[in-house]
């Protein structure tokens, strides 16, 4: 029982800056889906513009925040996590407040920019954090599986208040998560004072340049090959999100509302509940054999998805369940094998660098949109499956050469 991961105790072992972080990311996520469904909404509705510049405009807006990230993950290894959280958190906050006040289609800009740099720069030194502060390598898996729990009851809950409650406001909705964030801010960064020189964790030359670390990171080939793998992934996932509820109102006579709001709530309700019943069933497993599990069965999903077309509601939301079990095993344990292929004195960097998967979420809608038009829904998701397999087949070779690599085979 004492190696199992998930476990009531570890959480109690955490400390309180890593409590308080976890909490955070529950706030802070759920208040970016409170105000997440008014966004395309109001470019729409105030500005007039297309669903393809729409879409986008948010990929850019996901883009910058992705390569700003790269270089705020360096800072906060040079110069500590609290300083880069802080501002951070204080941008996100601006973002919000600029965007309940936003009149033009220039400063609705701004503030999609700038919620966007803050919540990149936020995620990847929160995940440094864990591995700052937690020197257990299985509390600090714990953390990390942990975290995507909070961040997903977040998005559920975010998105819940968001289309009831929120609507009937939406200036006091951006105020609120405006608050939320710098509350938060603060609150983390009094605690991380109090830990002092324990928050800065380069224990290398200081000196060391961006160029340099980045030259490094880039000739690491097993973690440039899992941020490929995570990219392609979160590509293939995000269709669920973009593509999917296209193609089913589209297709579906009643324009399928009722449909996307199920599957949804499928999607979110078995990530929460199965999340830790699924994972410790793996958790004996190696790292390399989880995500093989899940990448499997996100290829199932698409392959589900591809027979169901919109009629077949019930192979839809069996799919959805695969592919939410997938999800659940796949994007936390990506994180994971990331904390353990990177050394201490450049976690910021790695995991700054680690949210250019995120780009593959940007990608999604507008690959998808086009594949949608241009061969149908069962031949996206066809090509989607296909990508799961490359991934599945890049995922593998990889393990086996860190296996030789490992037991000095070359």
């Amino acid at each position: 029982m004492k190696n199992r991961i998930f476990q009531v105790s570890r959480y109690r072992r955490l400390p309180p800056e890593i409590h308080v972080m976890l909490l955070g990311t529950l706030l802070t996520r759920g208040g970016y889906y409170m105000a997440w469904p008014f966004l395309s909404i109001t470019l729409f509705e105030k500005f007039g513009l297309s669903a393809f510049a729409v879409g986008g405009f948010l990929a850019a807006a996901t883009a910058c925040g992705a390569f700003s990230g790269i270089y705020a993950g360096y800072l906060s290894d040079k110069y500590g996590r609290r300083a880069v959280i802080s501002i951070s958190t204080l941008i996100a906050a601006l973002g919000y407040v600029l965007m309940s006040a936003g009149d033009s289609l220039i400063g609705y800009s701004a503030s999609i920019l700038a919620i966007s740099m803050g919540g990149s720069h936020l995620e990847a030194c929160c995940k440094a954090l864990i591995g700052d502060r937690v020197t257990d390598g299985g509390d600090r898996e714990f953390a990390l599986y942990f975290r995507y729990f909070t961040l997903n009851v977040g998005v559920a809950v975010g998105a819940l208040i968001g289309v009831t409650a929120g609507i009937a406001s939406q200036f006091a909705t951006f105020m609120a998560v405006s608050v939320v964030h710098l509350v938060y801010g603060v609150v983390l960064w009094l605690l991380l004072r109090k830990i002092g020189r324990g928050t800065k964790v380069v224990h290398c030359d200081e000196q060391i340049s961006f160029a340099d670390a980045y030259s490094q990171i880039l000739g690491h080939r097993a973690f440039v090959t899992l941020l490929l793998c995570n990219m392609l992934v979160a590509l293939v996932y995000a269709n669920f999100d973009s593509t999917l509820v296209q193609y089913i109102a589209r297709f579906n006579p009643d324009g399928g509302r009722h449909l996307v709001a199920w599957l949804i709530a499928v999607n979110a309700a078995t990530v929460t509940i199965a999340q830790f019943p699924v994972l410790r069933l793996l958790e004996a497993r190696s790292i390399e054999l989880r995500l093989t599990a899940g990448l499997s069965l996100i290829f199932v999903a698409q392959v589900g998805f591809a027979f169901a077309g919109v009629t077949h509601i019930a192979l839809l939301v069996l799919a959805t369940i695969v592919l939410s079990l997938g999800e659940l095993i796949v994007f936390p344990t990506f994180s994971v094998k990331i904390d353990r292929l990177t050394p201490d004195d450049m976690r910021g960097s790695y995991f700054g660098a680690g949210n250019l998967y995120s780009l593959g979420s940007a990608i999604a809608p507008l690959l998808g949109g086009a594949l949608l038009q241009y061969v149908g829904g069962p031949g996206l998701f066809a090509i989607l499956s296909m990508i799961c397999l490359w991934v599945l087949a890049l995922h593998v070779l990889a393990s086996r050469r860190e296996a030789r690599v490992a037991s000095g085979a070359y």
